[in-house]
C-alpha cells in the first residue's frame, strides 16, 4: 500500500491536480460543501486522501481552486469570437447559444445551486463566480461590441453595458427558469464539436431584438 501511494504521490502534479479539482466539482455539485468529505473527492479522482491534501490545505481551499478551475473550463468550451466572420448577427447567436448551454447543462445547473447555497458561508467566492464567469464572457463580448462599433456595423456607445443587456436579453430568462426548476437541464455535457442548439429559436428572437437597438442608422 506504501509504494501504491508513493507511486501515486509522485505523478504528474498538473494531471493529478486537474482529477482532484474535476472530481471535487463533482462530488459538491451532487452532495453540497457541507456533506462533501475529501475521502469522497480522493475516491472519485482515483486518488488518496493524503495525494488530496498535499494539493489543497483543506475543504474550503479546494473548493475555492474548484470554482476558478471551472470558470477556466468554461471559458475554454464558450470559444473567442471569429472576427473575420462576415455575419456577425451569426457570431453572436452562436456566442448566446454556447453560453445558455453551458450555463443549462445538468452538472453547471447543480453547480450554481451550490455556490448559492454557500453565498453566505463563502460570500467572496460567490463574487468570484459572477466575476470569473459571467464577468469574463461579458468581457469576451464587449470587446467584440467594441470592434463592430469601430468598424461602423453597429453603434455601441457603452461596450460594456451592452455586453449585460445582451446577455440578460438573449438567455437570462432561460438560465433563470432552468435554475430554479421550471426547464429542465440539458441532460448531457456539451460538447464542443456538436453545439445543442435547444433555445435556438429563443435566442435567435433575443438576438434579433438586441441588434434592433444599436444597430447603426
Amino acid at each position: 500500500m506504501a509504494t501504491k501511494r508513493a507511486r501515486i504521490a509522485k505523478s504528474s502534479p498538473v494531471p493529478r491536480r486537474v482529477a482532484i479539482l474535476e472530481a471535487a466539482k463533482n462530488v459538491f455539485s451532487e452532495q453540497g460543501y457541507e456533506l462533501a468529505t475529501m475521502d469522497d473527492i480522493a475516491e472519485r479522482a482515483g486518488t488518496t486522501k493524503r495525494t488530496v491534501y498535499a494539493h489543497f490545505e483543506n475543504k474550503e481551499t479546494l473548493f475555492a481552486a474548484m470554482v476558478e478551475h471551472s470558470a477556466g473550463v468554461f471559458m475554454q468550451y464558450l470559444g473567442e469570437f471569429d472576427r473575420s466572420a462576415s455575419n456577425y448577427q451569426a457570431e453572436l447567436e452562436r456566442f448566446a447559444n454556447r453560453f445558455c448551454e453551458l450555463s443549462t447543462f445538468r452538472h453547471a445547473v447543480q453547480f450554481q445551486r451550490v455556490i448559492i447555497a454557500e453565498s453566505k458561508r463563502f460570500p467572496k467566492l460567490s463574487r468570484s463566480v459572477s466575476t470569473s464567469i459571467g464577468g469574463k464572457a461579458s468581457a469576451m463580448l464587449a470587446r467584440y461590441l467594441h470592434e463592430l462599433d469601430r468598424r461602423g456595423k453597429l453603434k455601441v456607445d457603452n461596450p460594456k453595458l451592452a455586453a449585460e443587456q445582451f446577455l440578460a436579453i438573449t438567455t437570462g430568462s432561460i438560465r433563470l427558469a432552468t435554475l430554479f426548476g421550471s426547464i429542465p437541464p440539458l441532460a448531457r455535457d456539451p460538447d464542443p464539436t456538436e453545439p445543442n442548439r435547444t433555445h435556438a429559436k429563443e435566442i435567435r428572437r433575443g438576438v434579433e431584438v438586441f441588434l434592433r437597438g444599436i444597430r447603426a442608422k
